[in-house]
């Protein structure tokens, strides 16, 4: 950067009265000489009156050097200063001009961003039907967004702006409390949220769901809200309904529960005495009759036979179905050993083996799980292949709930039926290879949920199968299943 100029006339005329001084002085000299060269003759004349006007050649030279240089210099120095100001002038507009050409293209970028960004909101509060508002308590205004004033039912320009015709659009049992709920928020700082009801302009009540809190949260008192409110009376009316359907649901399946506890309670006696009259025939005429009356006999037995077994298993369903819902604290080990015992006959004619883990003790009912435990080996044992039975329960601790495994190494069954199976009645196999009603597995799974469990199957045809459950584990239970592979079950 270029030094300041010093354009003072005071400095001027000093370097002008310098320039003078230096003049006379060699002026003084020049004469001097001029006295000497004339007190002398010839050569030595001569040179000295040449060296006199030379003298008095170069002090006029000199002089006006330096009033030329007096005069003229600072102007020069202010022009060359104003052409230093030109051209940096004309590099800073060059530069402010590029930092505004920036600027207007980031305006252009984060305009348009906001304005992508605002249609998706508004389009998403359409959707949402949530709609936001921003209301000044102390002077009573306020404004909405679009979507608010058609949850309202306005029109657009209806709205008078106020948060009175706010809280007036509102069913008269909820104003005072949104009234109430706004001055709070405003007082204390905390949000408030309400259920509320709304009235439109034709009359029609609806359900609204009303949030807001102060516009700047850490300044309280305030008296500037912001929020939003959604209208829920969809949501409403579908849940109401839900509940109905599940009110609804639940009686006719108590009504059907006590339909079929009923029917197989009672019709126990009379296919009893059917049954018997039948037997009594079998045996008192069987062989005197022809061959016919001999097989229709046996077909008349057989049928009253699988009827008894049908009934006393839909009996033993519906009282699954009816059993309580209170839980207790159930040692399943004990419950292992009873189902074993209800086998014993079972596992010894297959030879089946059975092991287990450390079982824990789970939140339950005793006399179902041991039911649980006893249809689960039971088909262990039922559905087996040339092989002898290999049966192990193991046991698994996974957060509040125990994982439980019934593994075997049976016939198995096609995977695609791995949930028909736990549907009352279905069978996967005919009656002449494997007797049974079908029901053992639906019992299983009426338990497990009634307990609050849940329980499914994996299967390897010709392998085996392996059936999962789980159960709540018993407040403060703290033992955790331990592999006894080769532990055998019930010791």
């Amino acid at each position: 950067m270029p030094p300041a100029l010093n354009l003072d006339p005071g400095r001027i005329a000093r370097r002008g009265a310098l320039a003078a001084a230096g003049a006379a002085l060699a002026v003084a000299a020049a004469g001097s000489l001029l006295a000497d060269a004339l007190s002398l003759s010839g050569p030595g004349r001569v040179a000295l009156l040449a060296a006199a006007l030379l003298a008095a050649a170069g002090t006029a030279f000199i002089v006006a050097s330096r009033l030329e240089r007096a005069i003229a210099g600072p102007a020069r120095e202010r022009a060359d200063a104003l052409r230093n100001l030109q051209s940096r002038a004309e590099e800073a507009d060059q530069a402010l001009a590029k930092v505004r050409e920036e600027l207007e293209r980031t305006l252009r970028e984060r305009t348009s961003a906001f304005e992508t960004e605002r249609a998706r909101l508004l389009a998403a509060q359409e959707t949402a039907r949530v709609g936001d508002w921003e209301g000044d308590l102390a002077a009573g205004g306020m404004t909405w967004s679009g979507e608010m004033g058609r949850i309202f039912g306005l029109k657009p320009g209806e709205f008078p702006g106020t948060v009175e015709a706010f809280v007036e659009r509102l069913h008269p049992s909820e104003r005072a409390g949104v009234r109430a709920a706004m001055n709070e928020a405003a007082r204390s700082g905390a949000p408030f949220t309400r259920e509320v009801r709304m009235v439109r302009p034709d009359g029609e009540t609806r359900d609204l769901f009303v949030w807001g809190r102060p516009a700047d949260p850490g300044t309280v008192p305030t008296v500037r809200l912001v929020g939003a409110a959604q209208d829920i009376t969809d949501i409403r009316r579908a849940e109401r309904e839900l509940a109905a359907r599940a009110r609804d649901l639940e009686r006719s399946n108590a009504d059907l529960e006590q339909f079929a506890y009923v029917a197989s309670h009672d019709l126990q006696e009379p296919l009893r005495m059917v049954a018997s009259y039948v037997q009594l025939l079998s045996r008192r005429y069987k062989g005197k009759l022809d061959k016919d009356a001999d097989e229709f006999i046996a077909f008349a037995v057989d049928g009253a036979e699988r009827m008894q077994r049908l009934i006393r298993d839909l009996l033993t369903y519906s009282r699954v179905t009816r059993m309580g819902r209170s839980l207790e604290s159930v040692d399943l080990t004990q419950a292992m050993r009873s189902a074993l015992a209800n086998l014993k006959v079972a596992v010894e004619e297959a030879g089946a083996a059975v092991t287990c883990d450390l079982l824990p003790v789970v939140k339950g009912d005793a006399t179902a799980v041991t039911a649980l435990f006893q249809n689960l080996l039971g088909n262990a044992v039922k559905f087996r292949n040339e092989r002898p039975p290999k049966i192990h329960v193991g046991a698994r601790r996974q957060g509040d709930e125990w994982l439980f495994t019934v593994r075997d190494n049976g016939i198995g069954f096609d995977p695609q039926y791995a949930e028909r199976i736990f549907v009352i009645f279905q069978r996967l196999n005919t009656r002449e290879r494997f007797e049974g009603s079908g029901i053992g597995l639906a019992i299983c799974k009426k338990i497990v949920e009634r307990l609050g469990g849940r329980i499914w199957a994996e299967t390897s045809p010709g392998e085996g199968s392996t059936f999962f459950f789980t159960l709540p584990a018993a407040a403060g239970e703290a033992r955790k299943a331990t592999v006894g592979a080769g532990r055998e079950a019930g010791s």
